[in-house]
C-alpha cells in the first residue's frame, strides 16, 4: 500500500513535497503534475517518471504525454534516469552507491549551470530589436567560435525618407516654422519620390500662407513657368512674369498651351511692360505659328495713320464727354440741345489737330436760341474756343484764339503719341489695342473735364 508513503515531485525545476498519494493524484487531475514529471519516495534509488510508478499508472491510462514545455531540470533528470535504468537492464549491474540526494525532510533537484536556452534566445531577440541592428553569425573554419556582428546603416533612400517624415512631424507640431529639410531634400534630388513629396509640401504651405514670392521661386526653379505666372502677377513683378510666359511658350508641346502663353507674353509687352518693338516681333511669331486663328493685336500691325484713326475712333467718346463738360464750365447758363462732334482734321500744311464743334439749338435761361455755333480746338490737352456766334464779345475773343493757335497742329507721329498717352493715362489697365467700355470712358472724361474746368480762364 502507498497510503503511508510520502512523495516528492520535481515540477518546473522546483522540488515539491512531501505529498500523500491522494495529493499527487489531485495534482495529476489538475494538470500540475504530468506523465513526465519526476517523482521520488523512500525506496527509490533515483528520480523516476511519474507514469512509471505503479501507484499512478492508472491515472495516465498508459499514455506517455511528452511535453516540449517541460522544465529543463525535468528533462535532464529524466534522461539521466532513463540511461541508468537502461544500463542496469542490459548489464545487470547494481547501481553505484547513492549520494545523499535528499531525505524525507529535504530533497534537492539539480539544475544545469548557466542560463536556460530559451532565455538566451529571447534575450538575443530583444537585444536585436532594441539596438535596431541585424547580426550576422558566421563560423570561421580556421578560428572556430568567432562571431562577427555587423551593423548595417540605412540606405540613402531610407535616410531621405526618415528626414522627410521628421520634417512632416516637425511642421505638424509647429506650423509657424517651415522645416528647412523640405528645401534641402528638394535641392538634393527633385526627381525621386521624396523630392516630389517635398515639393508638394512646400507648394501647399506657400499657397496656404499666401507666400507668393516663395511660391513663385519654387515654380521657377522647377521650370514650371506657367504656374509661376499667378504669384508673379500678384507681386506685380511684370518683367519676370513676361519672361515666365515666354519661357512657358518655348517649353510647351501642346499647341493650345503654346498659343495661350505667347498671347500672355504679348499682352504684357503691350501693357504692364511696354515694349512695342518686342511685342511686334511676338505678334508676327503668333501669326506665323497660328495663321488660321484670329487675335486682337491687329492694331500694332497698322500703319501710323491707320493706328491714329483706329485709336481716335475708340477714344472719341472720351473727347466728346470732356468737351461737354468744358462747355458747361465755360457757359454755365447755356444748355445744349444735342451733343458736339469731335474729329481729327489735317490742315493744308499737313498737321493734325483734334477739333470739336456744335451747331444747333441751345437753352439760355427761359429762352431757346437757334443756330448757335461753337468751334473748339484741342490745344495741348485743353479745349480752346476758336469760333462762336453766341455774342459779339465771344466771337471776337474766339477769333483771337484761332490766330494765336494757328500753328498748334501736330505731326502724324506726334498726334499718334498724344492719343496713345491719353489712352494710357485715362485707362491705365488697358492696352492700346483693347476696347474701352462706355462706363470707363464717361468716368475718365468727367475727371479730365473737371480738371480742365478748374484751369479754364473765363472769357471777358
Amino acid at each position: 500500500m502507498a497510503g503511508d508513503k510520502k512523495f516528492f515531485l520535481g515540477i518546473h525545476g522546483q522540488q515539491s513535497g512531501p505529498h500523500s498519494e491522494d495529493e499527487v493524484r489531485t495534482r495529476i487531475q489538475s494538470g500540475e503534475a504530468r506523465a513526465e514529471t519526476l517523482v521520488w519516495y523512500e525506496g527509490l534509488a533515483e528520480w523516476q517518471r511519474l507514469d512509471s510508478i505503479i501507484y499512478f499508472q492508472a491515472s495516465f491510462d498508459g499514455s506517455k504525454q511528452l511535453s516540449l514545455a517541460t522544465a529543463p531540470a525535468d528533462s535532464s533528470a529524466s534522461a539521466t534516469a532513463s540511461k541508468k535504468s537502461e544500463g542496469r537492464s542490459k548489464g545487470g549491474e547494481t547501481p553505484p552507491p547513492l549520494r545523499p540526494v535528499f531525505s524525507t525532510e529535504q530533497a534537492v533537484i539539480y539544475r544545469p549551470k548557466g542560463p536556460r536556452p530559451e532565455v538566451l534566445v529571447l534575450g538575443g531577440l530583444f537585444l536585436a530589436l532594441g539596438l535596431g541592428t541585424i547580426v550576422y553569425m558566421s563560423w570561421d573554419s580556421e578560428e572556430s567560435g568567432r562571431v562577427a556582428a555587423v551593423q548595417v546603416a540605412p540606405s540613402p533612400a531610407a535616410q531621405r525618407a526618415q528626414r522627410f517624415v521628421k520634417a512632416d512631424s516637425d511642421y505638424t507640431l509647429n506650423p509657424s516654422v517651415i522645416p528647412a529639410d523640405y528645401s534641402a531634400l528638394l535641392k538634393e534630388n527633385s526627381d525621386d519620390e521624396i523630392g516630389k513629396k517635398s515639393f508638394a509640401a512646400l507648394e501647399g504651405i506657400y499657397k496656404k500662407k499666401f507666400r507668393h514670392a516663395e511660391l513663385a521661386s519654387l515654380y521657377l526653379e522647377a521650370k514650371r513657368y506657367s504656374d509661376a505666372l499667378p504669384p508673379l502677377m500678384e507681386l506685380r513683378r511684370f518683367n519676370e512674369a513676361e519672361n515666365a510666359a515666354f519661357s512657358a511658350y518655348q517649353n510647351a508641346k501642346e499647341p493650345a498651351v503654346r498659343r495661350a502663353m505667347l498671347t500672355k507674353s504679348i499682352e504684357m509687352l503691350t501693357n504692364q511692360v511696354p515694349n512695342p518693338q518686342l511685342a511686334l516681333e511676338r505678334i508676327r511669331i503668333l501669326e506665323k505659328e497660328f495663321p488660321a486663328e484670329k487675335h486682337s493685336f491687329g492694331y500694332y500691325l497698322l500703319t501710323e495713320d491707320r493706328k491714329m484713326a483706329d485709336l481716335f475712333e475708340r477714344t472719341s467718346f472720351f473727347f466728346v464727354e470732356s468737351l461737354l463738360h468744358h462747355i458747361k464750365s465755360e457757359f454755365p447758363q447755356i444748355k445744349l440741345a444735342g451733343r458736339p462732334l469731335v474729329k481729327i482734321v489735317k490742315d493744308p500744311a499737313g498737321f493734325y489737330r483734334i477739333t470739336g464743334s456744335y451747331q444747333g439749338e441751345v437753352s439760355l435761361s427761359q429762352d431757346k436760341l437757334k443756330d448757335i455755333r461753337f468751334e473748339y480746338w484741342m490745344v495741348g490737352s485743353e479745349w480752346s474756343l476758336v469760333g462762336t456766334n453766341v455774342t459779339v464779345e465771344r466771337r471776337e475773343w474766339s477769333q483771337a484764339n484761332r490766330v494765336r493757335h494757328a500753328n498748334s497742329g501736330r505731326s502724324s507721329a506726334a498726334m499718334l503719341a498724344y492719343l496713345e498717352s491719353v489712352m494710357r493715362a485715362q485707362f491705365p489697365t488697358l492696352a492700346l489695342h483693347e476696347k474701352i467700355s462706355r462706363e470707363a470712358m464717361t468716368s475718365a472724361a468727367r475727371e479730365t473735364a473737371s480738371d480742365q474746368a478748374n484751369q479754364t480762364k473765363t472769357a471777358p
